[in-house]
C-alpha cells in the first residue's frame, strides 16, 4: 500500500534524526493530505524530533484544521471550485454522450507556507498566505 508519507532522502538537520516512516535520516515529511501531515508530524515529535527544526512537514488539501495545529501546516492549496468545475463539465460531457478516451485535467494551486516548514505562523511569512 501506499504510505502518508514520501520516503526521505535528505540529510538530516540533527545528528541522529530520522524519518518517522522509514527510520533513515531525514529532514523533510511530504504528505499526500494534510490530515496524514498532521499525523506525521505528532509521530515526529512522539520521537523527540522537533518540527520544522528537526524535520519540516509538508500537506496537500489547505484545509482550516491546518491552522489550528502546533506548528501551523505549510500546506498546497488546490483551487477545489476548479477541481469541482472541471469535474461536473466532464460529467456533463459524458452524460450527453461523449465517448473520448479519459484526459488528465490540472487545477491551479498554490502554497500556502507556515510554522512546520518555517517556524513562521503564514500571518508573517505572507500576505496572500491562509486566504
Amino acid at each position: 500500500g501506499r504510505s502518508g508519507s514520501a520516503p526521505c532522502r535528505t540529510p538530516p538537520r540533527s545528528p541522529g534524526a530520522n524519518c518517522p516512516t522509514t527510520s533513515s535520516p531525514c529532514s523533510n515529511s511530504n504528505s499526500v493530505n494534510d490530515l496524514l501531515a498532521i499525523g506525521a508530524m505528532r509521530a515526529v515529535q512522539s520521537r523527540g524530533l522537533r518540527v520544522p527544526q528537526d524535520v519540516a512537514v509538508v500537506g496537500f488539501d489547505g484545509i482550516e484544521e491546518g491552522r489550528f495545529v502546533t506548528p501551523a501546516l505549510t500546506t498546497i492549496a488546490p483551487d477545489k471550485e476548479r477541481i469541482a468545475e472541471l469535474a461536473v463539465t466532464r460529467l456533463l460531457q459524458r452524460v450527453e454522450g461523449d465517448q473520448s478516451p479519459p484526459v488528465q485535467l490540472e487545477a491551479p494551486w498554490h502554497l500556502v507556507v507556515d510554522e512546520s516548514t518555517t517556524g513562521v505562523p503564514s500571518e508573517q511569512a505572507a500576505p496572500e498566505a491562509r486566504e
